[in-house]
């Protein structure tokens, strides 16, 4: 497993979802199983994937962001910042240009 997004960009991200209410009344069962201290998931009985990042379904949406997308929205946010201040800049020189 990777110390950061920012290493492994583009990630490979699985997350086995809850069962829905429905699943649960139609007594489906659950047939993927996340191996322990493993970044893989097991399919049925012999079907095995490997991934940067596993997430169980007991795993909160919490850790899921502050793992797997703080880092790129918080990058995403500054550019942004960035961005507006050189357009926001460059509009107030133009308006400076045109009085003068």
């Amino acid at each position: 497993m990777f110390g950061s997004v920012k290493e492994c960009l583009p990630c490979r991200v699985v997350r086995v979802r809850p069962q829905l209410a429905k699943e649960r009344i139609d007594m489906c069962q659950i047939c993927t199983f996340v191996t322990p201290g493993e970044p893989q998931i097991v399919i049925g009985k012999d079907k095995a994937f490997t991934f940067d990042y596993v997430f169980d379904l007991n795993c909160e949406q919490e850790n899921i962001y502050s793992t797997c997308a703080k880092e790129l929205v918080d990058g995403s946010v500054l550019v942004l910042v960035k961005v507006l201040h050189f357009l926001l800049n460059s509009c107030y020189m133009l308006c400076l240009k045109k009085r003068h």
